[in-house]
Formats: structure tokens, C-alpha cells, sequence
């Protein structure tokens, strides 16, 4: 769809009709917010804990990844992962 073709214009379309900071929702059971500004950035960070709580930070990045994700790994996964990618 829309965001498969040009992530950027189909987010930025997302920001002009839901505001911004927005919740994208990936499938009826996760999604993130979005922000496209530092003011809104920093709303999201410094708001109360519920108040953009529907999903975790984790939950968010392993729902755009995928749970093998280097960046969700750690400690000997994460190395034997790194030296994989290294030249």
C-alpha cells in the first residue's frame, strides 16, 4: 500500500490528517507513535507513563524489525551477530 511504496510521503500524509505526534497501527495489534517534530518528540518522551502507553519501545522496534533483530539482541547473540555483519 501507501506505506510500502514511499514510507516518508505516506507518513507525512498520516502527520497532515491525524496531527502530530499520530499512532501508526501496524495491524490490530501493534503500531507506534510518530512524530515529526521536536516539540511533539518531546511531548511523547516527557508525557505522564500510560499516556502514549501502547506499546513499549521494544515492542515497537521488534514490530518494524522482527524479534532476531540485532538491535533487540544482546550479550554473546548480539556479538556472534555483529561479527557477521562486520567486513
Amino acid at each position: 500500500g501507501r506505506f510500502a511504496c514511499n514510507p516518508e510521503k505516506a507518513m507525512r500524509h498520516y502527520q497532515k490528517k491525524l496531527g502530530d505526534p499520530f499512532y501508526f497501527q501496524f495491524n490490530p495489534k501493534s503500531g507506534i507513535w510518530v512524530s515529526g517534530t521536536p516539540k511533539a518528540a518531546q511531548e511523547i518522551f516527557t508525557a505522564k507513563k500510560d499516556t502514549y502507553a501502547r506499546l513499549s519501545p521494544a515492542d515497537a522496534i521488534e514490530t518494524l524489525l522482527g524479534p532476531g533483530s540485532m538491535i533487540l539482541l544482546s550479550g554473546q547473540q548480539h556479538l556472534q551477530e555483529k561479527r557477521c555483519m562486520a567486513p
